[in-house]
């Protein structure tokens, strides 16, 4: 028996120090252990090696506590403090191993930890695969990173060890000390420190929340690009779009096509195909078809300029600012203006260079003019210097009124009273009611004006009453200079006032209006 276990260490050992041909090559060499047995109830070609085992193939050191080798198929299994060593880079450690020498296929199990360069595997099954450089988990792993600080946990991955490349599905959970990344579907690259995204995933942090479908984030650079369904939340804002651009060093957001910036607390969206948001200056831009909308109950406001620009000031309050080309549409007040500015703490509508503001068939124009909104709708009307006000009557006759300042006043959204201050004039068609004829009832409408004359005013203040938006009384109040002219002997160049311009083909008649100009 002796004599046996002798031969067969001879031949054991022999058949390792054979030289290799082609085939013989890919056979696992074992470098050494301290004990060497045979088991014959694994079979005669089942070697046990116990203490210090050590085995070689291609290129791969393995070392564990105790193992089994399997002449016949090329193959081992390992136990105990379990390493295997690739190259300078790749470590693989676990409590268990078994490999197959002609596939090259590596299951380590229990405690397993696998190491290249500055990247940590945490997992309790892995397979490797050393052809293709694939090793894949799926009961749970977590994998860090040392050089970027970068926590990665999921239920199942695959790595790519030839590009330092894993791919991870289930409850994926991405960390850092400054972030942190959840979503189903995540790809990540490991040399350039690169996570892709697919499928439904949110990144929280301090400054905000970020929800995409799709795109990816450069940890390194803290440079990402989210698309389908993006938006980036912060505070009370959050914008919308396509596809956002986000860096997080420099605090700017950049979207495209489809977007919006909504503020709930107060009540606002400005929508457009290109926005900009920078979070450290608080500060927001959208331009290309570009649009403001203040929402409420009452009625709603739609506000279209070539540029819309949010800015954020704790101590004035947030502001909307509009260049260029700037009109509003809201059922009961349209207007237009070169620019705009709206201050929601204040509820104050300020528009500038050639500001023209409708109502019905009312026309109000000056150098500035203030809407002061409350409740959603308004509530005083200011127009400073060259304050000049038309009531259409017909298409050749209109009320005018025209002085340096003019103060609205509204109730239920309704202009009720003008006060004109400074350098009043007013120019007001008289009229008396038609009689009805014999088979006229109370059901039938309004009798028509008969106008009778023209009564053309100078006075400093006057106060104009109105209903339905129509003027009905003008009250002078510190010496008028007026005449009145019979309307057949009204002279045709005096009809209107200088600077009368009746801008109806300015105005916006719906809200899609708002964007021709």
């Amino acid at each position: 028996m002796i004599l046996q276990k002798l031969v067969l260490s001879f031949l054991f050992l022999g058949y390792f120090a054979v030289p290799a041909n082609a085939q013989e090559r890919s056979r696992i060499e074992l470098l050494g252990a301290n004990q060497l047995k045979f088991d014959k109830s694994l079979g005669i070609d089942a070697q046990r090696l116990i203490g210090n085992v050590r085995f070689k193939h291609q290129g791969a050191v393995m070392y564990c506590d105790s193992a089994y080798l399997y002449s016949a198929d090329n193959s081992l299994d390992a136990y105990g403090k379990v390493r295997v060593v690739q190259g300078d880079t790749l470590t693989m450690r676990s409590e268990t191993l078994y490999y197959n020498g002609n596939t090259q296929l590596i299951k380590v199990r229990k405690n397993v930890e696998l190491k290249d360069r500055d990247m940590t595997l945490v997992t309790d099954v892995l397979d490797f695969d050393r052809i293709t450089g694939l090793g894949s988990f799926y009961e749970g792993g977590i994998i860090t990173s040392s050089a970027n600080r970068n926590k990665l946990k999921s239920e199942e991955g695959i790595y790519d060890s030839g590009r330092r490349f894993f791919y991870f599905r289930d409850s994926v959970l991405l960390t850092n000390p400054n972030y942190r990344v959840e979503t189903d579907t995540l790809n990540y690259d490991n040399q350039r420190a690169i996570a892709y995204f697919e499928g439904p995933t949110f990144i929280y942090s301090e400054a905000n929340i970020i929800y995409c479908e799709n795109g990816w984030y450069d940890t390194k650079l803290d440079i990402s690009q989210f698309n389908e369904n993006a938006y980036l939340e912060n505070g009370s804002q959050i914008l919308r779009g396509d596809s956002i651009w986000y860096s997080r060093k420099i605090g700017i957001g950049r979207a495209f096509q489809n977007v919006s910036i909504t503020d709930t607390t107060n009540r606002t969206i400005i929508s457009g195909e290109y926005g900009e948001h920078n979070e450290i200056i608080g500060r927001s831009l959208v331009t290309d078809r570009a649009t403001f909308i203040q929402y409420d109950e009452v009625d709603s406001l739609y506000l279209h300029g070539d540029t819309l620009l949010s800015i954020q000031d704790t101590v004035a309050g947030n502001r909307i600012l509009a260049f260029h080309h700037v009109k509003f549409f809201r059922k009961d007040m349209q207007g237009a203006a070169d620019s705009l500015s709206y201050l929601p703490a204040d509820s104050m509508l300020t528009l500038y260079q050639n500001p023209v503001l409708w109502a019905d068939e009312l026309q109000i124009t000056g150098d500035t003019v203030q809407i002061l909104t409350s409740g959603g709708g308004v509530s005083r009307l200011y127009v400073f210097d060259h304050a000049f006000m038309v009531n259409k009557v017909d298409s050749i006759k209109y009320h005018q009124i025209k002085g340096r300042f003019l103060t609205g006043y509204f109730s239920d959204n309704n202009l009720y009273k003008v006060m004109v201050e400074g350098n009043g004039e007013s120019l007001y068609y008289a009229a008396e009611s038609e009689k009805p004829g014999a088979d006229s009832t109370e059901s039938a409408a309004p009798p028509a004006l008969n106008y009778i004359g023209v009564n053309k005013a100078i006075c400093s203040n006057i106060n104009i009453h109105l209903n339905d938006n129509q003027v009905k009384r003008i009250v002078f109040l510190t010496k008028p200079n007026g005449v009145f002219y019979p309307l057949e002997l009204f002279a045709e160049d005096l009809w209107y006032f200088d600077g009368f311009e009746w801008r109806a083909e300015q105005r916006p008649k719906s809200r899609e209006d708002i964007y021709t100009w």
